[in-house]
């Protein structure tokens, strides 16, 4: 008697096990194929839950020393990301010379990083798949991208940073800051532009080389015509040292900080970058 029940018991603990095994290995198998992705950019049809703007000032060639650093850099801020934390790139100088019509700046890349397969399980999902394709969709364009931003061997006529910042906060950003305002802090997306540049703002509506009027130009039309609401926006300046321009590298920085607190930017912060 006492036997039957041993056997009993076992029966319903092995039992209860292979519910459990079963249960686990459903839900993530559910889990990971209702995840869906856009195979256009990687990130989840949902919506990205983070967005990172680079933004590479070549306008003027960058010396070696820059063009490492910059690359360093990035590839940190890549490095860093989550799986569907948005990447976007765009070049300043757009590979042309005469850069100053801002509607021809788009993105050259727009891709959430993808799952390396590192953290799958093998029952319900490929690793080494994974990896491959992040490899071919992720890894290899933003190498590609990179390589012909940073190498860049000529300058351009101008220098539309802030044309350019309005352009993405109205195209890229809007939805995303908009939809911040309304949701708790829990599940606020981060919202970052990481701009490499000297700051040497330089278009028909303010130039740093002609020595606009910064007082002038913040009361006047030209400065309503491009500025643009950044609420809700972190921007950080990796700032490059331009040794062709007179102004101190501080000095530049704080009239560009002025300029994007007056847009009510949510947080400005500098960090140098090498050569």
């Amino acid at each position: 008697m006492e036997s039957k029940k041993i056997k009993d018991f076992s029966a319903l603990v092995f039992f209860l096990l292979t519910i459990s095994g079963f249960s686990y290995w459903g839900y993530n198998y559910l889990t990971h194929n209702t995840d869906s992705i856009d195979l256009s950019t990687g990130c989840k049809i949902s919506g990205p839950d983070a967005f990172s703007v680079i933004v590479v000032d070549n306008t003027n060639k960058l010396t070696y020393i820059q063009q490492n650093d910059i690359k360093n850099r990035i590839n940190d801020i890549i490095f860093s990301a989550l799986p569907n934390d948005k990447i976007i790139i765009y070049s300043l100088g757009n590979m042309v010379k005469d850069n100053s019509n801002i509607e021809q700046i788009d993105p050259i890349v727009e891709q959430c990083p993808y799952k390396d397969g590192s953290k799958a399980s093998e029952w319900v999902a490929n690793p080494k798949k994974m990896k491959k394709e992040k490899e071919k969709r992720f890894d290899i364009p933003i190498k590609k991208a990179l390589e012909g931003i940073i190498k860049r061997d000529h300058d351009s006529k101008y220098s539309p940073i802030l044309e350019l910042i309005q352009k993405i906060k109205v195209t890229m950003l809007h939805q995303v800051t908009e939809k911040n305002k309304d949701s708790p802090s829990s599940v606020i997306k981060s919202v970052k532009i990481h701009l490499f540049s000297d700051l040497l703002q330089h278009s028909s509506n303010y130039s740093f080389y002609r020595k606009d009027s910064l007082k002038q130009f913040l009361k006047s039309n030209k400065f309503s015509k491009i500025s643009s609401n950044l609420e809700g926006i972190d921007i950080v300046v990796w700032q490059l040292i331009n040794i062709n321009f007179g102004a101190k590298v501080s000095k530049i920085f704080y009239d560009f900080e002025e300029i994007l607190r007056k847009m009510n930017v949510k947080s400005v912060n500098r960090r140098n970058i090498a050569g």
